[in-house]
């Protein structure tokens, strides 16, 4: 997660919204899916899961990472209309989260 927001630089934000020159990235880990903080955060999750496998951590990650794809589906309807060229960046990087699945 780290790396990938070092890879958004500036561009970074907890909520979806733009920055002023805001453009797409497209290298490193935005090249293979276009959620690459949120695809690890959901295996940090899930490994915590496993490492401490109680019903309520199950339960637990999967809110989380029900939370996280919801969260990147109401990121990209905010991206396509309110950035340039984000439409374009969906069709060449058709994985959001996990490439070769979603």
């Amino acid at each position: 997660t780290f790396y990938a927001r070092h890879q958004l630089g500036r561009l970074w934000t907890a909520a979806a919204e733009l920055q002023p020159n805001h453009c797409v990235v497209d290298e490193g880990l935005y090249r293979r899916m276009r959620h690459p903080i949120y695809t690890f955060a959901m295996l940090l999750n899930l490994g915590f899961c496993l490492v401490f496998p109680t019903w309520w951590n199950i339960l637990f990650t999967f809110f989380i990472i029900l939370g996280y794809a919801r969260k990147a589906q109401g990121e990209e309807a905010f991206l396509q209309q309110a950035l340039p060229g984000y439409k374009d960046y969906t069709q060449r990087v058709r994985y959001r989260i996990l490439p070769g699945i979603w």
